[in-house]
């Protein structure tokens, strides 16, 4: 009986630990495989919440065999056409992180254009407790007549708390056509000035700001991110863009950038094709 008892509470003792461990980290994989060209972009590979025009296409390809193709009309702010939503596995809470990679192609010829009011691209939803909107930690694309076309983080959370907010934070990089580009965000969810904001290009860290509130309360939560979804200003032609190897998780990665900083960097078929250039020169 002492035995049984003994093991029972050893049993107990394990479900406890792993109750409370960090074993509910999730990580979302959307590499567009899993569907059939020209049907929607839903399923286990793709998102959660295509928009209207957000289809699998084999058009423009990154890795394998598909991707996400998004188009949005000109004269539209794109909403309910261009993009669409991952709906998290768990819901992320104060001291939880997130690391959102995708890659992005958008052909020659795409007009950013804003009139300096920034394309979404990366997007991470946060709300209060009861599921009212707080904002957005985003990743813009800026494009103007006059600077070009960069790439800029904007936190859309406590904007009304007079926390400060990384408001059209110009990271430097011109944004390039024809060629497919990955970008990251990372972003750690804290109120009071704690939080922390990072953004990569082609694993190159171009923006890392810590000292902001990325939680207005310290019980807001998030449960999404998002991709596109407005085009500010409206777009001023019908163009597309081309979506692919999206990965999202709660689960610190391995790989670290030149700074220490741990981010997910560049999927393995961009290594492998970076390595044999490199062999080639």
């Amino acid at each position: 009986m002492n035995r049984i008892r003994f093991y029972l509470s050893g049993l107990l003792i394990i479900l406890g630990l792993v109750m409370s461990s960090p074993v509910l980290s999730w990580t979302i994989n959307s590499t567009f495989e899993c569907g059939t060209a020209g049907r929607a972009a839903r399923g286990n590979c793709a998102f959660s919440e295509p928009f209207s025009s957000t289809q699998f296409t084999q058009d423009e390809v990154y890795s394998g065999k598909l991707a996400a193709k998004t188009t949005v009309s000109k004269g539209t702010d794109g909403w309910g056409q261009w993009g669409g939503y991952y709906h998290f596995p768990r819901k992320l809470y104060r001291g939880d992180q997130v690391w959102f990679r995708a890659y992005f192609y958008f052909p020659a010829g795409f007009n950013f254009y804003t009139a300096g009011q920034g394309l979404k691209i990366l997007r991470i939803h946060v709300l209060t407790s009861t599921g009212h909107n707080v904002g957005y930690p985003t990743l813009y694309i800026n494009g103007s007549s006059w600077n070009g076309y960069y790439l800029e983080v904007v936190n859309e959370v406590g904007t009304t708390s007079g926390d400060p907010v990384c408001a059209w934070k110009h990271l430097g990089t011109l944004v390039k056509t024809g060629k497919w580009m990955a970008l990251e965000m990372y972003v750690k969810f804290e109120p009071d000035r704690s939080g922390i904001i990072r953004a990569w290009q082609n694993g190159n860290l171009v923006f890392d700001e810590s000292g902001i509130s990325t939680l207005k309360e310290s019980t807001d939560k998030s449960m999404e991110s998002l991709i596109f979804t407005y085009f500010n200003n409206n777009s001023r032609q019908t163009q597309s863009a081309y979506i692919d190897d999206v990965v999202i998780t709660s689960d610190q990665p391995s790989e670290r950038d030149a700074h220490g900083n741990y981010f997910i960097g560049l999927s393995p078929a961009r290594i492998s094709s970076e390595k044999a250039n490199r062999s080639e020169h």
